[in-house]
């Protein structure tokens, strides 16, 4: 029905969050975003369509772990994002650099640095990237942990900006109403993926990495009211805040416009417009 319409391409994303990152970069007069609401969604619909052989249609989904578990979506119009996900894809750039100078107390920012270190960034990805890594372990493992809702005031030291394993496995259990797991062994499963995750952007959620700084800057590095920095502010400060020079050094930028070039007339992503203007 859409094709009797419209005869440009077609992008299946997972979410709206996506659609509003992809958007800013597709070229909307020869290319249509249509929101699957699921990862799987997004493949089912795109098996669908390939068994048709309808043209015109690929999809973008999130990594997750397949980086680090050396899995492929299995189908050629389906392409995944260079690191775990979109936010993080975000979160690695100057956004977050701008976020943390906008958001951030000088004064506090300084003084953490002094005592912690200076690169923000990859303290809260070794951090935020040991949460990514019991998800992996509860996936792998068939735990079925929750993971929605988890409050990083229950497990994160706001001096240092540390989490406490011990603390962060009971407040995981709590929420699951796993209670019959042991402490220690979740533990151990978390240090075991994290020694085989030689990636850590591959390991960590953008939505911990997210959360994780929403905290900091509430109590560590600024004093911001929760409403300031509550989680889908923040994400849409990084949308606007991301290069589009950024996006277009991609893995995933590149294999799109690969897919491009072998089709005669459908382009999902218009030319990035520094190189438009010559810059």
């Amino acid at each position: 029905m859409r094709r009797a319409l419209f005869k440009g391409a077609f992008l299946f994303v997972e979410g709206q969050s996506d659609e509003k990152l992809y958007g800013m970069f597709v070229d909307g007069t020869r290319c249509q975003i249509i929101i699957a609401h699921d990862r799987s969604r997004v493949l089912g619909a795109r098996q669908v369509l390939a068994s048709d052989s309808f043209p015109g249609a690929i999809g973008i989904i999130d990594a997750d772990f397949d980086m680090l578990e050396a899995k492929t979506p299995g189908l050629a119009t389906v392409f995944q994002t260079d690191l775990h996900d979109a936010e993080c894809l975000m979160f690695s750039t100057c956004a977050f650099d701008k976020l943390l100078f906008q958001f951030a107390s000088k004064e506090k920012l300084a003084a953490w640095k002094a005592a912690y270190g200076p690169d923000v960034r990859s303290h809260l990805l070794g951090e935020a990237a040991l949460i990514g890594c019991l998800v992996w372990h509860s996936n792998r493992q068939k735990l079925d942990l929750k993971f929605e809702g988890l409050e990083a005031k229950e497990f994160v030291d706001a001096t240092n900006l540390k989490l406490d394993l011990h603390l962060f496995v009971r407040h995981a259990k709590n929420k699951s109403l796993r209670h019959d797991l042991p402490d220690d062994m979740l533990i151990d499963g978390i240090k075991e993926r994290r020694a085989a995750a030689q990636d850590l952007w591959q390991a960590v959620r953008g939505h911990d990495l997210i959360d994780y700084l929403a905290f900091a800057l509430r109590k560590t590095l600024a004093n911001c009211p929760a409403s300031m920095v509550a989680r889908e502010r923040l994400e849409l400060d990084l949308r606007l805040a991301y290069p589009e020079e950024e996006f277009s050094r991609t893995r995933l930028f590149a294999d799109v416009r690969a897919w491009e070039a072998g089709q005669e007339s459908f382009r999902v992503f218009r030319e990035p417009r520094q190189t438009e203007l010559g810059l």
